[in-house]
């Protein structure tokens, strides 16, 4: 019988004999935890020759592909006649890498990495062994990590749609907005999900873009306490000749600064439909510093302030009850 003395996170080289021969020959162990003898009785060998030691019963359990070979009576199971230390061993097409995180999604012992690139290995073998339990976990999971969504929405939408992940699709869509359409990354999961999916994507992102910026163009903010604020009603002061703007059917003759911090932020929502880009002290920094150098204009700045938060609000409620289709064929 053979002795098996992996320790830390380094495959370690074990001697081990046969079942069925007097051959003696060297294995690598794969890294902790799957490196234990203790309750398994299954090894995984890998693609690269790396030997996992699991519990026969948990992979039944969370695939039907191994339920299946574990039903077979012994001399009709195919690939597993091959014993090592009176274990079966099954040689499987994976390379111990992504081996290593789909096991430890699925393996009692395993502690999942939350690095995507990880979470997308453990994802592309759950569904090939038709572990959809494990799927759906690592789905939830993904959904969870906000910090990993802002910064990889596009693949995680790849993701979403690949998995059917319904409600992550619409929140990795959702987040997609604070990126300009231009700097939106050309990421290679897109290549795995229909022409359709990616289509909706971007009809999604165009329809928050022109929703944002109806909301401004329409006038729906022209409430008293602005016009009183940024008209040219006001008494004579730095920008008394005024600009005229036309919003929906109202002709408005406005504060030329203001006038032109409409258009920008109209601008600016074109690119990025969402309340943090009117919310972005740089959006408004200019305004300010113009209002500030007028005796008369600075009065208004806890009132134009006020108005950058109802803007944004107009804009959040704007694109709210904008769905992605869910249609990726």
């Amino acid at each position: 019988m053979s002795t098996f003395s992996a320790a830390g996170s380094d495959k370690s080289e074990e001697t081990v004999t046969k079942a069925d021969s007097s051959t003696t020959i060297d294995i690598v162990v794969a890294q902790p935890p799957f490196h234990d003898v203790e309750e398994t009785d299954l090894i995984l060998r890998s693609s690269d020759q790396i030997h996992f030691y699991v519990s026969k019963a948990i992979m039944s359990f969370a695939s039907p592909v191994f339920a299946d070979m574990a039903s077979l009576p012994e001399g009709d199971k195919l690939n597993i006649q091959e014993r090592i230390d009176h274990r079966p061993c099954v040689p499987v097409l994976d390379h111990s890498e992504e081996l290593y995180q789909l096991l430890s999604w699925v393996d009692p012992r395993g502690v999942p990495s939350l690095e995507l690139d990880d979470m997308k290995k453990a994802l592309r073998l759950a569904d090939k062994y038709g572990m959809n339990n494990t799927v759906c976990r690592i789905g939830v999971v993904l959904e969870a990590l906000d910090n990993l969504m802002k910064k990889d929405c596009i693949t995680v939408y790849a993701i979403a749609v690949q998995c059917g992940f319904t409600s992550l699709i619409e929140k990795a869509a959702h987040h997609s907005l604070n990126i300009a359409v231009q700097d939106i990354p050309n990421v290679p999961e897109f290549t795995n999900i229909t022409g359709t999916a990616v289509q909706n994507f971007y009809t999604y992102r165009l329809a928050c873009n022109r929703a944002a910026q109806t909301f401004i163009s329409s006038g729906a903010w022209t409430q008293d306490q602005y016009l009183r604020a940024f008209s040219v009603s006001i008494p004579t002061c730095c920008a008394a000749e005024g600009r005229a703007t036309r919003f929906g059917t109202m002709h408005l003759q406005l504060m030329r600064w203001f006038a032109v911090y409409i258009h920008d932020i109209q601008e600016a929502v074109a690119e990025r439909p969402v309340p943090a880009t009117v919310r972005d002290p740089a959006s408004h920094r200019d305004t300010l510093v113009t209002m500030a150098a007028c005796n008369k204009c600075r009065n208004h700045i806890p009132t134009f302030l006020s108005f950058i938060e109802f803007v944004a609000t107009g804009i959040e409620n704007a694109i709210a009850n904008i769905k992605i289709s869910s249609t990726y064929m």
